[in-house]
């Protein structure tokens, strides 16, 4: 009783899991949840976030905690004397200093506006003595005098790509939704043949029976005889061949879903057409609106023209000036660094002026320049392709559309063709070429009809992740994942 007991649970925990019946709109679902393709393109999706909240931070007040505790120089070096000449003698150096800085940048004319408090020791060991220097309150700004403001142009770049990384994520998610559907379809073509190369093998078998008999009383040929047995032998092949493939696609299917591989993934129906009436125009203008390789275009054309801009700007004057106010003192005691504040000025004009550099500024201004047409040509000529791309997928659904019709009823055909053919056979109307014929046509028939809908799918998820839309709910797929903060 044990024994067997025991028994029926090593059998039933080696048995693999059955699922229940796998629709294709499940299977999507189930991969854009918890697949590793799933986890991936969330992470990217995160990693782009959080580069464009980097890049808008750096729009804000930053504030540093910076020093040197300690910066230590032991050496000969030059000397001061009272009588305003200089000896080299050994000294040994010791500076320790702390400094808070608030930073701002301005964005405009991008320049910078700062505040900052410093403090500072310096001990001269070789004469044992130290004094203190503090600056409590400093305020300083730069501005840029005729410049280039890349700073500007690169924000501009960074908002570009994050809603170019908002649709990079809508286009990977569809294309998830294609990998499933051609693995689901692989699957169940792969179940349909290993089905069908069961049923012909049991029906060639059946059929090798009858005609031994029929050879045994003389009513067929030996030559008839070993053709039958050779259908046999083949479907037996085949059954081997159908259910490798079967395994296989099974556990393709499995990865990309992310199920656990000891579960037998039970498929359901197949969907039947969504019979859509897409516009042309539509899609086409959806592709703009959503497609990130338009706004990959943006990017492109933007990266030349600022590249332009500002190899342009470098042909002429440019500068900056540069100002800052503040408190300070310097005391032998850390009190008297901050007693009977001095306040101090600073103001600094720098120019460059270009005078003459054998031409490579103009040349550097006329390669961009060029660049610049170029990419701009360019992204006109791909987007007339991506028109006519657009407009070739919105066809080709249609007419897939019609070839699932067609196919279905060639696929009727074929298996009323075969039941006939193999009735007319067992009562000996027809011979074994004949009844051959008929069964590999019904066997291509279905087949076709399988792969043809397989297209269709694919057409359809296809047209999808080009236009970043839905047809059928007429709403765009553009969608954000839940930030981790």
């Amino acid at each position: 009783m044990c024994i067997t007991l025991f028994a029926g649970i090593a059998y039933c925990w080696s048995q693999p899991a059955v699922m229940a019946k796998l629709s294709l709109d499940q299977a999507i679902r189930i991969a854009q949840e918890q697949s590793l393709r799933k986890q991936s393109v969330d992470a990217l999706y995160e990693s782009g976030f959080w580069q464009y909240k980097s890049i808008n931070a750096s729009r804000f007040t930053s504030i540093n905690l910076t020093g040197d505790l300690p910066n230590l120089n032991r050496s000969i070096g030059p000397v001061l004397q009272p009588d305003g000449t200089i000896a080299y003698k050994p000294v040994f150096i010791g500076s320790s200093s702390v400094a808070l800085q608030l930073n701002q940048p301005i964005m405009p004319i991008g320049g910078n506006i700062w505040v900052s408090s410093g403090l500072t020791r310096n001990d001269i060991f070789s004469s044992d003595t130290a004094f203190w220097l503090s600056s409590p309150f400093q305020v300083g700004v730069s501005i840029p005098l005729a410049g280039f403001n890349r700073r500007r142009w690169e924000w501009r770049q960074a908002k570009i790509r994050y809603t170019q990384n908002t649709s990079i994520y809508a286009e990977e998610l569809e294309n998830l939704s294609i990998n499933v559907t051609q693995l689901y379809f692989d699957l169940y073509i792969a179940n349909m043949e290993y089905g069908n190369a069961i049923q012909n093998e049991t029906i060639n078998d059946s059929i090798f029976v009858i005609s031994q008999g029929r050879y045994n009383v003389g009513k067929i040929a030996e030559n008839e005889l070993l053709q039958v047995e050779l259908s046999l032998m083949n479907a037996r092949n085949n059954v081997s061949q159908t259910r490798v493939r079967k395994e296989i696609a099974e556990e393709r299917l499995k990865i990309l879903l992310g199920l656990n591989r000891n579960e037998n993934v039970i498929l359901d129906t197949l969907p039947p057409m969504r019979v859509l009436d897409v516009d042309v125009a539509k899609a086409i203008q959806e592709a703009k609106d959503n497609s990130s390789f338009i706004l990959q275009n943006k990017l492109d054309i933007n990266n030349a023209l600022m590249n332009m801009r500002e190899s342009g700007r470098n042909r002429f004057i440019g500068g900056e000036v540069a100002a800052s106010f503040g408190l300070n003192q310097t005391a032998p005691t850390l009190g008297g660094a901050y007693t009977d504040l001095r306040n101090f000025q600073t103001a600094n004009l720098s120019f460059f002026l270009p005078i003459y550099n054998f031409g490579r500024a103009q040349s550097e201004y006329r390669m961009n320049k060029a660049m610049y047409e170029s990419v701009v040509a360019e992204t006109e000529l791909a987007v007339m392709n991506m028109e006519i791309d657009i407009k070739q997928r919105v066809l080709e659904l249609k007419q897939l559309e019609s070839a699932v019709i067609i196919s279905a009823k060639a696929n009727d055909i074929a298996a009323r063709r075969y039941d006939v053919s193999k009735n007319r056979f067992l009562i000996g109307k027809i011979d074994i070429t004949n009844l051959t014929i008929a069964q590999n046509e019904k066997d291509i028939a279905l087949i076709s009809y399988i792969r043809t809908l397989r297209d269709y799918w694919v057409a359809f998820y296809q047209l999808r992740r080009a236009t970043l839309y839905d047809f059928e709910q007429n709403e765009k797929l553009i969608v954000q994942p839940e930030k981790k903060r």
